[in-house]
């Protein structure tokens, strides 16, 4: 199984968990807003 990178995930995706991680939106909000950002997932 290879190793996915950044360019593997759709950008919008990375700005959640983004800004997940950092603290700026809550569990609930990212709960929320992370499925959405997955269908998007290898689209440009």
């Amino acid at each position: 199984m290879t190793r996915k990178t950044a360019q593997d995930f759709h950008p919008e995706s990375l700005k959640i968990f983004s800004r997940s991680v950092h603290g700026e939106i809550s569990r609930r909000e990212f709960l929320t807003a992370a499925p959405r950002h997955a269908l998007l997932r290898g689209q440009p």
